[in-house]
């Protein structure tokens, strides 16, 4: 065999198990993500970088292992809002910490109701049968998740799909026992021991609202790519 392929072999193999190693430990951790929850940030089927070396802040997505009862354990990714002592509400779809607007900075994806124009002026340039789940309503409106970002860039009309204040969403009110739902939530104070997600696609996820704040313990990664 010669030097330089021996070498190379020896180098490759070297890395595998730098890398085995590091993924055994969570230190470096590679995911794919299934889900549209949290798009326009991560794609659905992209593979991201994770690790449990960096320490999370509000606005890391983390990784977090959760127990369903008809799915088991298994991990989701959300972003990271809110830390234990923190006061959270939802107003109008606004996402408030502490008082302060939260979301300013950030691209985010809610449920619009478009008319067939303008469903059909953006079906082409955006790709939407591709990207974004559509639900026809009498064959007049369209209802489908949109990054905010695209309602700008084609000055769009379209009204943003939102629940009413004091009209509690099933979910949202089994777990809390409050007259909560999506877009009206809270003021709730982050308990100790806990964190507060929500998916960046804010009306097709499945998040803290839901399922409550995760507890840190359970928290197994940061989004590093």
């Amino acid at each position: 065999m010669k030097k330089s392929i021996k070498v190379a072999l020896i180098t490759f193999l070297t890395l595998c198990i730098i890398f085995f190693s590091l993924n055994g430990l969570g230190i470096i951790k590679i995911y794919k993500n299934q889900t549209r929850a949290n798009e326009p940030n991560i794609k659905a089927n992209s593979y991201l970088l994770l690790s449990n070396f960096a320490s999370p802040k509000s606005g890391d997505f983390i990784s977090y292992t959760y127990e369903e009862p008809f799915i088991g354990s298994h991990t989701r990714i959300h972003r990271l809002v809110a830390q234990e002592g923190d006061t959270l509400q939802i107003t109008n779809g606004i996402l408030y910490v502490n008082s302060k607007k939260a979301d300013e900075n950030r691209e985010l994806a809610y449920t619009y109701e478009l008319s067939l124009e303008e469903y059909k002026a953006l079906k082409e340039p955006e790709a939407v049968k591709e990207k974004w789940t559509t639900d026809f309503i009498g064959g007049i409106v369209v209802r489908m998740a949109i990054p905010d970002k695209t309602v700008k860039k084609h000055k769009l009309k379209a009204k943003q799909a939102m629940e009413t204040e004091g009209s509690p969403s099933p979910a949202v009110k089994a777990y809390y026992k409050k007259d909560w739902n999506e877009d009206f939530f809270g003021p709730f104070v982050v308990p100790k021991g806990t964190v507060f997600v929500l998916g960046d696609n804010r009306s097709n996820s499945e998040d803290s609202r839901h399922i409550g704040p995760i507890k840190t313990e359970d928290i197994k990664g940061v989004l590093l790519f």
